[in-house]
């Protein structure tokens, strides 16, 4: 069996949040069943570790990196946390509308989207690995080529690797 490592738990993670993510998002929107729907990026809006040199023509795309990498060695024991941190852009849509049909609203099923396809997917990808996954505050960003406003969700997922 291949050493679990960042790169082999990148590759994974990857792989499982781009297969869950339309099967969770249709399911909150079915539950939901009102005019507020989430929007996923297709399987080409991903960038993995760098945005550096790549420009992203998509009103939503996802980008993942490896936040931290902590190594510590006792005798030959190696233990590694990790922290990486998946971050969903999605076009601002504008609406001024209060109440339940709000951007508000839109940003708290994106929240949950998000919480619920971190937590599937690592629990799919890595049975038997303890993790944690932890939500962060959506901000809002201009990106340098659009003047589209995006607001940013994200989560981070960190665990321990011991060899």
């Amino acid at each position: 069996m291949a050493k679990v490592d960042a790169e082999v738990l990148l590759s994974k993670l990857v792989a499982k949040l781009k297969a869950e993510l339309p099967t969770i998002a249709a399911a909150i929107d079915a539950e939901k069943n009102d005019d507020l729907k989430l929007k996923v990026p297709n399987a080409n809006a991903w960038v993995e570790l760098s945005l550096d040199n790549v420009a992203m023509n998509y009103d939503t795309f996802c980008f993942i990196y490896l936040e931290s990498m902590n190594t510590q060695a006792r005798g030959p024991i190696v233990s590694r946390d990790l922290r990486f941190t998946w971050c969903l852009f999605a076009a601002r849509t504008g609406t001024e509308a209060e109440g339940p049909n709000s951007e508000s609203y839109l940003s708290l099923r994106y929240m949950r989207l998000m919480e619920d396809t971190a937590a599937k997917a690592w629990r799919d990808a890595f049975k038997g690995y303890e993790f944690m996954v932890e939500s962060l505050t959506p901000i809002d960003v201009q990106l340098e080529n659009s003047t589209q406003w995006h607001r940013v969700y994200g989560v981070t997922f960190s665990t321990s690797l011991t060899y």
